[in-house]
């Protein structure tokens, strides 16, 4: 309650001034993202609020990280309106954004949830730490310090090692209860392989079922008494059938005399929540939070042309991949006046290209056939370019495969010959992670149960 208090205090203070002068400050906006801003006078306050914010937090990566997080911002609301989303519905997701946003930036001036431990330790061993977006951050815990160990994992896709439910406590040597017995009966029945987690320090576990496309993770977590019974454990709050395929983690922690379980969550593209929930002997209290933002450069790759000096495509391509990777949306590579003529008959034939043959032209990238990740999502727009004096077309966005997204860009060009659109080159533009912009308390995302 006291977090919630600071917080709605702080944003008042933050909404009265800008308020007065919301009006106004929206002149010559052109963008969708930031149309619907200027169109919420609620969204647009807060906009000026966490801008206001921005700029009374000042240290080395804070340009940087209010550049970066505008960026993704903008690409899930882009993404969003393409994808068929309400307006009420953008809006809605535009609110969560941005009061996560002001969360991080309250954190940073000291307002906010503290941090217990491990948070704080773990906190200064990131910080310290060359870690990444994707790096399972438990490891690069217990890495750094001797007193910190994780979980051993026995892998379900060895029969051998965990050959049935009766299995998985066979190999520990100990009994399980009968309604523990049915609990991991029911979610081997999902899935034939099983995977044993087991803290031997805390005498913890947990069985997981993977399931599901995206390697949803089913458990039930146990916890072995004195005479080797091992009972049922209610789950933690954090145990929400975490997905690997969503780039989500979890894992049992022993730091000092103290049990833990840790959830790594990735939020975007540059964000990823680190939340724990401590074992208090008989029950989990309350989860903790933590966000990190990282940052990130750009790398032109697989870059193939119909011609045999690609060079005036790679700079090209990588020109217009910086730009449009500062707010993700169309209209962010603008179209000379001189041009709209042209380029309103190239995107004519583009768009029926597409419609009549929905997994080729201009829906892949030119010269990707053999590339996992070749097709463009449903958020990649047009753009009109001239390379060398030539007239292109092109298209940038997101590449996909099945329901998962990619989290660089993809950029494909085309030329109009003969009445028809020509492939002239194609690129992968890889997002390679960079280093730790800030770290922020956050509030839980999973509000405790009393």
């Amino acid at each position: 309650m006291k977090y919630k208090g600071v917080l709605m205090l702080a944003l008042l203070a933050g909404l009265i001034g800008p308020a007065r002068a919301a009006q106004g400050s929206c002149t010559g906006r052109t963008l969708p993202v930031q149309r619907m801003f200027c169109e919420s006078p609620a969204l647009q306050r807060m906009e000026m609020a966490i801008q206001d914010l921005e700029r009374t937090h000042v240290d080395a990566g804070a340009a940087r990280d209010a550049s970066v997080w505008r960026a993704d911002r903008d690409d899930a609301l882009w993404t969003a309106m393409r994808y068929g989303f309400s307006g009420r519905e953008v809006r809605k997701r535009a609110w969560a954004l941005e009061r996560a946003r002001m969360d991080e930036l309250l954190s940073r001036r000291g307002l906010g949830a503290g941090l217990d431990e491990p948070l704080t330790a773990l906190v200064r061993v990131l910080r310290a730490a060359d870690v990444s977006v994707d790096v399972d951050l438990a490891s690069v815990w217990r890495a750094s310090d001797a007193s910190v160990h994780t979980a051993r994992v026995v892998a379900g896709d060895n029969p051998a090692a965990v050959p049935s439910p009766e299995g998985v406590f066979r190999s520990l040597q100990v009994h399980p209860t009968p309604a523990l017995t049915e609990q991991v009966r029911q979610w081997a029945s999902g899935s034939p392989n099983l995977t044993l987690h087991w803290l031997a320090s805390a005498r913890i576990g947990a069985v997981e079922s993977v399931q599901g496309s995206a390697d949803c993770a089913y458990r039930a977590w146990f916890r072995v008494d004195a005479d080797g019974v091992a009972h049922v454990l209610p789950a933690p709050m954090l145990d929400q059938a975490p997905c690997i395929g969503a780039g989500e983690r979890i894992t049992l922690v022993r730091a000092g005399h103290d049990t833990y379980v840790m959830l790594q969550r990735r939020v975007d593209a540059d964000t990823v929540d680190v939340s724990t929930q401590w074992w208090a002997g008989q029950r989990w209290a309350s989860p903790q939070r933590v966000r990190l933002r990282f940052d990130h450069a750009l790398h032109v790759d697989a870059l193939r042309c119909a011609v045999r000096d690609c060079g005036p495509y790679r700079k090209a391509v990588a020109r217009l991949a910086a730009r449009y990777d500062r707010s993700p949306q169309a209209g962010q590579l603008p179209v000379p006046k001189i041009e709209k003529v042209v380029m309103q008959r190239m995107l004519r034939m583009a768009r029926r290209t597409a419609a009549a043959h929905p997994e080729a032209g201009t829906n892949r990238l030119p010269f990707g056939q053999d590339l996992a990740w070749n097709r463009f999502c449903d958020e990649a727009t047009y753009f009109y370019v001239r390379v060398n004096g030539q007239r292109l077309l092109g298209r940038i966005g997101h590449g996909h495969r099945g329901w998962r997204t990619d989290d660089g860009w993809l950029v494909g060009l085309w030329a109009e010959r003969d009445g028809r659109l020509q492939p002239v080159a194609g690129a992968v533009v890889r997002r390679a992670r960079g280093r730790l912009l800030s770290v922020s308390a956050m509030p839980p995302a999973i509000m405790p149960t009393r």
